[in-house]
């Protein structure tokens, strides 16, 4: 694809997107006022949800916008079960979005810069990287999606990944406008945390020891040709 194509397109989205970014409707619910989400709801509920899809994708790209508020929004509106499912669904597409973003606008420039054997190693443990950097809130979502998408990592661990990841992490956010996570329960936030560790820390032992008996086995002896015949 011609260099200019991509500049062009790229400042047409980016346009578009300042544009709705400096709406009123926007506007109204980045305020965090569950009133301006349910006002555009009552006027268009279908508007709400493209609305709440649109700032997801905002949040993946540059993490602009605070995770949890969308979360908050979208329970405030449509319910626990309806705001966690549609913030979970959501995530996923603007992941999705935000991964081939990078790839088709920046990969071919950076990719020069990315040494063969960490770009291997990358892409060897691909799930669990893109995994970590899903449930534990010490990496923002959109530098997980744009260096996904500027390294050699597949869509398949990076969607897999993405869909556990934000499920689990997701779920724990959504619990805190109930008043559930408050702070006097932040002891079962942090075993949570220990738990997800402890899953992952085994889960890439298995893959370590999985990938050594493969390498083993790959180097071991080739078979030994049949001798010749005496009688021959």
């Amino acid at each position: 694809m011609k260099l200019w194509i991509k500049i062009a397109s790229f400042a047409l989205i980016a346009a578009l997107l300042l544009v709705v970014w400096h709406s009123d409707l926007v506007a109204g619910i980045l305020s965090g006022d569950p009133e301006a989400g349910q006002e555009v709801s009552e006027n268009s509920r279908y508007l709400f949800l493209g609305l709440m899809l649109l700032l997801m994708v905002i949040q993946n790209l540059f993490t602009v916008i605070p995770f949890i508020l969308l979360i908050t929004m979208n329970i405030a509106i449509l319910g626990f079960a309806g705001g966690y499912l549609w913030s979970w669904a959501t995530s996923i597409l603007a992941g999705v979005v935000s991964f081939w973003a990078a790839r088709y606008w920046l990969q071919d420039f950076f990719a020069r810069w990315l040494k063969p054997a960490l770009r291997d190693r990358i892409e060897d443990n691909a799930f669990w990287v893109v995994f970590i950097g899903r449930v534990f809130p010490f990496v923002p979502t959109s530098v997980v999606n744009v260096a996904a998408g500027l390294s050699s990592v597949s869509m398949r661990p990076f969607l897999y990944a993405t869909v556990l990841g934000n499920m689990i992490y997701i779920f724990v956010l959504a619990l805190v406008p109930l008043g559930i996570m408050s702070v006097r329960f932040e002891p079962y936030m942090y075993g949570i945390m220990l738990l997800l560790a402890v899953v992952s820390a085994v889960g890439w032992r298995l893959r370590r020891s999985r990938r050594k008996r493969k390498a083993a086995g790959e180097g071991g002896a080739a078979p030994v040709a049949d001798e010749p015949s005496a009688t021959q």
